[in-house]
Parts: C-alpha cells; sequence; structure tokens
C-alpha cells in the first residue's frame, strides 16, 4: 500500500492478508522514520522475508537515491521486491536509481516522478512487474 502525504501518508506490506510489522524485529525502522522508498524483498520460494530497508529520496536525494541504487543492483536474480512511497521520493530519483528500479520491473517511474505522489511495485529482480 503506498500513499501519497495528502492521501494517508502509508506505506505498508502484505503478505496473506497479515501487514508485514517493520517496527519491530531484525529491520526494525519506526513508522515515522519511514518516509521515501520503502523497500521489502522476499525469497521467490519461502516468501520470507530478506531485507526492509527505506530510502528518503525527497529530502536526502543524491544519498539515498544512490543507496537505493546500490542495494537494488546487489540483490540476486529471482529476488521479489516490493516497493512502497511514503509521503514523497518519486521526484529526488537520480538516473542510476531509475535503472536499478527498471531492473526489478519497474515501467512507470520512467522519468522520476512529481513531489508527494505515490507509488507501488511489486516485481522480481531480472524480471518484470507482477
Amino acid at each position: 500500500v503506498s500513499s501519497a502525504f495528502r492521501h494517508g501518508n502509508r506505506a505498508d506490506f502484505y503478505l496473506g492478508n497479515q501487514k508485514v510489522p517493520l517496527d519491530r524485529g531484525k529491520w526494525q525502522m519506526h513508522e515515522n522514520s519511514r518516509r521515501g522508498f520503502n523497500v521489502l524483498t522476499l525469497d521467490a520460494d519461502s516468501q520470507q522475508v530478506c531485507s526492509a530497508m527505506s530510502y528518503d529520496t525527497s529530502t536526502s536525494g543524491q544519498v539515498a537515491s544512490a543507496q537505493l541504487a546500490a542495494d537494488l543492483n546487489a540483490l540476486p536474480e529471482g529476488r521479489v521486491v516490493l516497493i512502497a512511497v511514503r509521503g514523497s521520493g518519486l521526484e529526488g530519483l537520480h538516473s542510476a536509481a531509475l535503472r536499478a528500479l527498471r531492473r526489478v520491473g519497474a515501467t512507470a517511474v520512467a522519468s522520476g516522478g512529481r513531489a508527494q505522489e505515490g507509488y507501488a511495485l511489486i516485481g522480481i529482480k531480472g524480471g518484470e512487474a507482477v
């Protein structure tokens, strides 16, 4: 689930009708610190969470965009990638991040986006959006 700042300001992930808790455990991220791109990766066979990260590309554009690109590029082929933008973040993407997003199936972010615009993706590294 992704919603822009003026439309709920959310980025949540669900597996089997259950919300994936990102506020405790290995990938502890407090709800208020998940502005921008939220990325959850899953093992395609077991559907277990492999990683969960947040990249604030709206206020830390260049650094966060570069880290997002590096992390997506480092994923193994076949890894399931879920992305939800919370609040804002599309406008801060740089070309390397856009290329990395296309490698996990993104098509709608070909030229970035507007401020405070929601975005969600279910993709596969080396594949297409689901």
